[in-house]
């Protein structure tokens, strides 16, 4: 099975347990949406995430491959970046953003008046490099 149906089925489970605690009227505050970590379902969505992240320090390259319903010319280049042990840090943030994400969004549909806050995702912009 893929990451993204892993994903996808792991995010539904998670989905239907919330709307399950929702419509029971059990999700009412603040405090019960974020008790939601501990549930089994939105823990599983969780460490699929953590457990799939990708990025490790290196070399990477990349080919960038173009389609369209309308004919055009392209030539296909490679490229290469490399990301350090700190880009991968940095970027490893975002698991924490992604729970957040999670958590707010649960908390805008089952909180009135809910208003959540910004989250800063984490960006990388290597250099790339024709090969």
């Amino acid at each position: 099975m893929s990451f993204k149906q892993k994903f996808n089925a792991a995010l539904q489970h998670a989905s239907d347990e919330f709307q399950r605690l929702n419509n029971a009227g059990k999700l009412k505050t603040e405090e019960d949406v974020d008790g939601l970590a501990a549930n089994k379902e939105i823990s599983e969505l969780v460490s699929l995430i953590e457990s799939e992240f990708i990025w490790i320090a290196g070399k990477y390259t990349v080919t960038f491959d173009f389609k369209s319903p309308s004919k055009f010319v392209y030539t296909k280049d490679t490229y290469a970046f490399n990301l350090s042990q700190e880009d991968v840090n940095e970027l490893k943030r975002n698991i924490d953003n992604l729970k957040l994400d999670i958590t707010q969004r649960a908390k805008t549909i089952a909180i009135k008046d809910f208003e959540p806050k910004e989250i800063i995702w984490v960006w990388r912009i290597p250099e790339l490099t024709k090969i």
